[in-house]
């Protein structure tokens, strides 16, 4: 698999804030509320972020091990199916959380723009862009942790 590409992330991004700007624009020009997420869902995103970089940093550690190994016993091999799961929800929850931080910066600038009062709101569309900015970084981390060990001849990148 190649890495996730820069513009691919910021596609979903740009995504995520028109559909962020419009759903509350839309939602308050027809006399609803802004659309909040509850604090429960902000609080897991980093969370998310987090855990999964937890969940590759054994695929790290192998890499790491086999290309300081010269000889003696090979350093022990983590569960293949296990390292292209964890690579596919990485990216996954990257693509995820680029999605998430543009719905919440979309909802920020019409809260910035177009509100009259966005004093309790901003707080928590701000804490959920920041929230899915650390998803973002540990999806990106997680990707990265599982990529495949260089072998012997090969440069440092």
């Amino acid at each position: 698999m190649k890495p996730l590409q820069p513009a691919g992330l910021a596609s979903f991004l740009a995504a995520g804030a028109v559909l962020g700007l419009t759903a509350a624009q839309l939602a308050t020009g027809l006399g609803y509320s802004f659309p909040l997420s509850p604090w429960s869902m902000i609080l897991m995103l980093p969370l998310i972020g987090v855990a999964i970089y937890l969940a590759t940093l054994p695929i790290y550690r192998y890499r790491k091990s086999l290309e300081k190994w010269e000889s003696g016993p090979r350093p022990s091999r983590p569960n293949p199916f296990f390292a292209f799961r964890a690579l596919v929800i990485s990216r996954a929850i990257a693509l995820t959380a680029a999605l998430f931080a543009g719905w919440y910066l979309g909802g920020l600038i019409w809260l910035v723009s177009f509100s009259i009062a966005p004093t309790g709101l901003t707080t928590p569309t701000v804490f959920g862009a920041v929230g899915s900015l650390v998803m973002l970084g540990g999806g990106l981390a997680g990707e990265y942790n599982c990529r495949a060990p260089r072998g012997p001849n090969e440069e440092a990148e």
